[in-house]
């Protein structure tokens, strides 16, 4: 069941923290900018250990 629900979580969290980050970058105050980018490294990290 675990190889199925993994990739599932991974494309998931993707679309949520896409989602997140667009509708961030739309609202666009310059504080949130750094926050974003450090949300998207965190991402990217969790996806990565979810992939192996």
């Amino acid at each position: 069941m675990d190889v199925y629900l993994k990739p599932l979580a991974a494309g998931v969290l993707a679309l949520v923290g896409l989602l997140v980050i667009i509708a961030l970058f739309v609202t666009h105050p310059t504080w949130l900018v750094p926050v974003v980018v450090a949300m998207a490294g965190i991402n990217l990290a969790l996806l990565l250990a979810v992939a192996r």
